[in-house]
């Protein structure tokens, strides 16, 4: 896929939605997908989640950043 095509399925798919919890996955969780690291979750009311992942193919869990104009800080 296309970065233009990638980012409007994103949009469609983010743009809207409220967060209603971030927590890591649960070691079951992590062991059911051969996992090597726990990473966060972000939980929205819809009950749709994204799961921060190593790489596109999902091989273990990953980290986030995150950034604003007041501050930049790792996650996970």
């Amino acid at each position: 896929m296309s970065e233009k095509s990638n980012t409007e399925r994103a949009q469609k798919l983010l743009v809207g939605k409220t967060i209603k919890s971030v927590e890591y996955l649960s070691k079951k969780e992590m062991k059911e997908n051969l996992w090597l690291c726990r990473p966060l979750c972000i939980k929205f009311y819809d009950d749709s989640e994204i799961v921060l992942l190593s790489d596109d193919e999902g091989n273990d869990g990953g980290a986030a950043y995150y950034t604003s104009n007041m501050e930049a800080e790792g996650l996970g």
